[in-house]
């Protein structure tokens, strides 16, 4: 199960919390919520899954998008 394209996945600020901590706080840290559509993406498909990991990378940090390349290189 992955996001098949970087449409798949929204990141959606939290307009109440980051109002809230713009009054509260000198250096607030901004929240959002990340809304993913996950798709079940077949190991033996080469073009789906290059697709499903170039979405992964635009959004996932390069330690994460590593371990989500691991573990499906071990199963191919």
């Amino acid at each position: 199960m992955m996001p098949r394209a970087s449409d798949d996945v929204l990141t959606e600020e939290r307009r109440y919390y980051n109002r809230y901590g713009r009054k509260s706080l000198a250096a607030p840290l901004l929240d959002a919520k990340q809304m993913v559509l996950f798709s079940s993406v077949p190991l033996s498909d080469a073009a789906a899954l290059t697709e499903a990991m170039a979405a992964v990378q635009q959004v996932c940090t390069e330690q994460n998008t590593a371990r989500v390349h691991s573990v499906i290189s071990d199963r191919i």
